[in-house]
């Protein structure tokens, strides 16, 4: 595969699909910008899409129930945001928040779904 044909390997998770694997979802694959601070989802809000991160970062945060807020983990360009929706989860159990802005590509879940199913490359990768 040319180098021009797979744009969103800067995403290591992309990067390590086989060709084929990579193929079947680049169609939906949309480059977006994440502006600093910029909420991806917020807490019980619908999980619509995936994000993979290409040199940006963002932020899960806990919401405690007094109201305190906790970062419990980043994700940047070796992984996925809003890895729930993959594994069938309907809305975000966490606030996901840009730290540092950049680019990404997203896909709607429910498309991504379809190629977890098949139980590639892409189910391995997300799994780890």
């Amino acid at each position: 595969m040319s180098q021009e044909a797979r744009l969103h390997t800067d995403n290591r998770l992309l990067a390590a699909l086989p060709t084929e694997e990579y193929e079947r979802i680049a169609p939906y694959l949309e480059p977006v910008e994440l502006g600093s601070g910029q909420i991806l989802y917020h807490s019980g809000q619908p999980l619509d899409y995936i994000y993979f991160p290409l040199d940006s970062m963002v932020s899960l945060v806990a919401q405690m129930a007094g109201g305190a807020e906790v970062e419990v983990g980043v994700t940047g360009f070796e992984g996925v945001v809003g890895l729930p929706a993959l594994l069938g989860v309907e809305k975000s159990p966490h606030l996901n928040m840009t730290q540092m802005p950049g680019g990404a590509v997203r896909a709607r879940a429910a498309a991504l779904r379809e190629e977890l199913g098949r139980g590639g490359t892409l189910l391995q990768v997300t799994l780890r």
